[in-house]
């Protein structure tokens, strides 16, 4: 009985092959699509799925209360973790964990390169689960000065992570100590290869024990800038509320005037909730409301493939109403036949399935570039099963109409030439709409997160990040002579030294001034840099001047070491219309600069204040000419080989640094492109199929109207009024919700567009013109036809 209906499924396909593979091709592919989002939405859900303990690991915040607002810190004391343990029998083990801000240089065979360096304790690699590639994580610290590198690092400096454990590494201080002293090497005891869905990440990581920078900062309760610690609980650790807020308030035991309380995130909640930047914890975080709009991007765009499914069987079932009425005649029972129908729908899911994986294998590489994740199709039991689901769903739903329709008709007004009752003409237009207007709601939405979008790029924010380029000297003293020396080439405009862009700080103050009566404190941004700095970033001044020129190294020897520049928006709080000369933070208002964006559009601007501290100074930012660029960087190259032969020359563009910023946004608008191309190409794909049946089936009432007298254009508007009523009413309908959704998705930026009437007359016009531009070739075709080919049988 399958061998038959299954011959029957495939004449079927033959007879109309056209239709049949635009309607197989548009479902694989949304299923693909549909199919590689739910493996990405896996991805971000599962992060730290490496780490064995995962559900036992909380990272150690402390919240502390600012004017009625709690706020949260990453960085404790490092002797925390273990004195929670010892404390508190719910608490397995601990460790921390140090990751430099800045990369650092490590060199091996004279040659320097750049490293994230990590520092710890000796239990991390009993908390947290890395594959070690060579080595084990019981050896991983033994020895005097053990150093466990990452997979790509070895590969950077050796050229390959095989047989380097015992290869010694050295600090930079090797190539340009002139005392003769030994530095001594560290050993490479272990290669480790990290995932790419975890937050700990580093290039080389010590123990802080054996070599820590930070010298009693380690061992010390009363330095909290360093380390972030995690704990782990015992399986089934029972907490009572008394147990509760002894670990909350622990802090106060070795620090009796600390007022902040401890909280313990899970490990598994930092990606898609992390409450606080981190520098111990690196990569990209993600946000739940992505992964909302992304599936439901996915839904809509399977929803629309499956309503093409679903046209296309009810167009056809008028060409198979004759068979279902010999049947019944040759006695079938309506069971049979709807068994015939749902196996035929299963055939066609099935068949598209396949098509699915084979179309996800070849787009996957492409779409893990898109989304920033690097994915692969795992085919385990649990995959199939869930492919398997979605067969059976997707035929029951595209073949539940044929099934049960199809067989209740009665034969004997089939095979007099009559017709079932009920109207498959208007579920048709109705299902028609609803794709339509899905189609319309993802294509305005577009239209407004690219406004949005380009509105990030050419909003003028205060600064002018093209042509700067910023470098991570390390030279502190010697930076003054670099500056002199780079400066003589006459491509490049101006030199700043500074600690931070103007879209890169982590320093921050509270704003004190002479006068203040309000007991609000109000937090500032802090930059150091010299008086260099507006004209490589052409800051505009409000107030006064910038920061006085050739000050001397020494901070605060002399009274020009005191000046500070403020933003408009610390002015603002000062509250003094002429604030030049008014003493703020222990130093003097020289200038006041114009807001520029320091944070993203989804923060207000916020206090800043600009000073020179050149001891706090590591960066220099160059502003070049947009001419000969090559020619300048290959200059700055050899004057800082020169200069710094112990770190590497890196360099990175200002724009490039303030478009990170906005990567996520860039990639919800790219996602958002390819899936309203791809729900306009589907639609269109079904627009076509159901113009081409709705002209066969009505040949005769074409045919009939130009021997009345009927023109070719008469007969084409026939069918493009009935396109052109029923987009017009899915747009209606898709547009409240279209506007909902952004303008609840824009609140969420301080800085933002309004969304105008253009955006949605300019979404009905283009695919209303692509509604068109799909029916107009075959309606016309058919309009010109001799009325003789289709009349010459009646």
């Amino acid at each position: 009985m399958f061998e038959h209906y299954f011959k029957v499924a495939l004449r079927n396909f033959v007879k109309d092959k056209g239709y049949s593979a635009v309607n197989l091709v548009g479902l694989a592919l949304a299923v693909a699509c549909s199919f590689l989002f739910v493996l990405w939405v896996q991805y971000e859900n599962n992060y730290e799925s490496a780490h064995v303990h995962r559900k036992e690991i909380y990272r150690v915040l402390t919240a502390e209360n600012v004017n009625g607002e709690w706020i949260k810190h990453s960085a404790v004391p490092s002797p925390l973790g273990k004195a929670l343990t010892e404390e508190f029998p719910q608490v397995a083990n601990a460790t921390y964990l140090n990751v430099a801000r800045f990369p650092d240089v490590l060199v091996y065979n004279e040659q320097p390169y750049s490293v994230i360096r990590g520092e710890t304790n000796n239990r991390f690699f009993e908390v947290f689960t890395f594959e070690f590639i060579q080595g084990s994580p019981e050896t991983a610290f033994e020895g005097e000065r053990p150093i466990v590198i990452s997979e790509d690092f070895a590969k950077k400096i050796f050229g390959t992570s095989d047989n380097i454990v015992g290869q010694p590494i050295y600090d930079r201080y090797r190539l340009w100590d002139n005392k003769g002293l030994d530095h001594a090497p560290y050993l490479v005891t272990g290669v480790v290869r990290i995932p790419g869905n975890t937050h700990i990440r580093f290039d080389a990581l010590m123990d802080a024990g054996k070599t820590s920078h930070h010298g009693n900062a380690s061992r010390s309760w009363q330095k909290r800038g360093y380390y972030t610690a995690f704990v782990q609980m015992a399986p089934n650790a029972v907490f009572d509320d008394a147990t509760r807020a002894r670990m909350a308030n622990y802090l106060t035991k070795h620090l009796p005037n600390d007022k902040s309380k401890l909280i313990f995130q899970p490990l598994t909640d930092i990606h898609l909730h992390p409450d606080v930047t981190d520098a111990n914890l690196s990569g990209e975080f993600g946000e739940p409301r992505y992964i909302f709009i992304f599936l439901t991007m996915a839904l809509f765009v399977l929803v629309i493939a499956v309503i093409n499914h679903v046209n296309l069987s009810i167009a056809r079932s008028a060409n198979r109403s004759r068979e279902v009425g010999v049947r019944k005649v040759e006695g079938a029972y309506k069971r049979e036949l709807v068994w015939q129908f749902l196996s035929e729908s299963m055939l066609w899911s099935f068949a598209a399935m396949l098509l699915a994986f084979v179309l996800a294998e070849i787009i996957i590489p492409w779409f893990s570039s898109v989304v920033g994740a690097v994915l692969t199709i795992d085919y385990s039991f649990r995959t199939f099963a869930t492919a398997l689901g979605l067969c059976l769903f997707v035929g029951l739903l595209t073949g539940g109409y044929s099934a049960f329709y199809l067989s209740s008709f009665r034969p004997a007004l089939i095979l007099k030439g009559g017709s079932s009752t009920g109207s498959k003409a208007s579920l048709r237009k109705a299902l028609l709409g609803v794709q339509l207007a899905i189609s319309i709601f993802i294509m305005l939405c577009t239209g407004i997160v690219y406004r949005q979008l380009h509105y990030i790029q050419t909003r003028d924010i205060g600064f002018d990040r093209y042509n700067v380029i910023g470098i991570n000297t390390g030279l502190w003293y010697g930076v003054e002579d670099f500056k002199k020396e780079v400066l003589k080439n006459a491509q490049v405009e101006a030199v700043s030294i500074a600690c931070y862009s103007p879209v890169d700080m982590n320093w921050g103050a509270t704003l004190k001034w002479d006068g203040k009566t309000s007991e609000t404190d109000e937090g500032c941004n802090i930059i150091f840099a010299d008086w260099d700095y507006a004209k490589v970033f052409r800051l505009q001044m409000t107030q006064g001047a910038f920061l006085p020129e050739n000050m001397t190294w020494w901070q605060y020897s002399t009274e020009d070491s005191y000046s500070k520049v403020l933003n408009e928006a610390a002015a603002k709080v000062v509250g003094k219309e002429d604030i030049v000369g008014t003493k703020v933070n222990n130093g003097k208002v020289v200038g006041v600069i114009r807001d520029f964006n320091f944070r993203s559009f989804h923060e207000k601007i916020t206090p800043l204040i600009i000073e020179y501290n050149p001891e706090a100074s590591g960066k220099v930012f160059i502003r070049i000419s947009p001419h000969h660029q090559k020619e300048t960087l290959d200059y700055i190259r050899g004057v800082f080989r020169n200069f710094k032969k112990d770190n590497p020359f890196e360099y990175f563009f200002m724009e490039d640094e303030y478009m990170a910023i906005y990567q996520k946004e860039f990639r919800l608008g790219r996602i958002f492109l390819y899936f309203s191309l791809l729900s306009i190409f589907i639609s269109c794909m079904g627009v076509f199929s159901l113009v081409a049946f709705m002209v066969e089936h009505r040949s005769k009432e074409i045919s009939v109207r130009k021997i009345n007298g009927a023109k070719v254009m008469d007969i084409v508007w026939l069918f493009a009024r009935e396109f052109t009523v029923l987009t017009a009413i899915a747009f209606v309908a898709a547009s409240p919700f279209a506007w909902f959704a952004m303008n609840r998705w824009l609140q969420t930026y301080q800085y933002r567009i309004s969304i105008g009437i253009w955006i949605f007359v300019g979404v009905l016009a283009l695919i209303w013109l692509l509604t068109m531009l799909t029916l107009l070739a075959q309606v016309y075709r058919a309009a010109r036809r001799n009325p003789v080919e289709s009349l010459k049988y009646e």
